[in-house]
């Protein structure tokens, strides 16, 4: 049986996101609806696995899957695609739709770095 979710950040998984977009391209195209799709990942993960271990790895990524969904509407789709991979994928895109507009897609994780729990590590 394939994941739809992944078990690591309960975050639907890419076999979840691959179910997500043929509605979403219906009524892209029936009713003329825009979509943002946004690709992240966590530069520099590689290195925290390496250094400190796959337990720091594995809680640095449920905290960035915490950061995202807090990040976004509840009419908004998040995935966890792989290792460090996340897609977003925002439904009537502006910049209205984020809940914390200071973290749009170039500084989404910055809040890992500010967070003390991670300060020092990230």
């Amino acid at each position: 049986m394939l994941a739809h979710h992944d078990k690591l950040t309960g975050l639907p998984s890419r076999i979840g996101l691959d179910g997500f977009f043929p509605n979403e391209r219906k009524l892209i195209v029936e009713k003329n609806r825009q979509i943002a799709v946004l690709y992240l990942d966590l530069d520099g993960f590689k290195g925290i696995n390496d250094n400190l271990g796959h337990h720091m790895g594995d809680l640095l990524l449920k905290e960035a899957a915490n950061q995202l969904t807090g990040c976004i509407r509840s009419d908004a789709f998040a995935a966890r695609i792989g290792g460090d991979e996340f897609v977003v994928a925002i439904r009537k895109a502006g910049r209205k739709r984020w809940r914390c507009p200071s973290l749009l897609p170039t500084g989404l994780f910055q809040s890992l770095i500010r967070s003390s729990k991670w300060r020092g590590i990230v």
